[in-house]
């Protein structure tokens, strides 16, 4: 008599564990992405601007090599 009640409130456990993580965690999940897509920026970016930026940048930070520098104690 109690290993069918321990058993059923394992069950009842197990079953509320299951519908928690597969029901009520998605559901939840879910509302954030749609909260999220309304947060998100509608604005275009110009990839060729972009892309121009990121060059630049690269360039400025890369060190000029050693061939084209000028010796100044001659």
């Amino acid at each position: 008599m109690i290993g069918i009640f321990l058993l059923a409130i394992g069950l009842t456990f197990y079953t509320a564990i299951y519908l928690y993580n597969n029901f009520y965690l998605t559901i939840t999940r879910s509302q954030d992405i749609i909260l999220l897509t309304e947060k998100v920026s509608i604005d275009t970016i110009n990839i060729k601007k972009f892309e121009t930026v990121i060059r630049n940048i690269e360039n400025k930070t890369n060190p000029a090599p050693y061939q084209n520098l000028k010796n100044i104690f001659r």
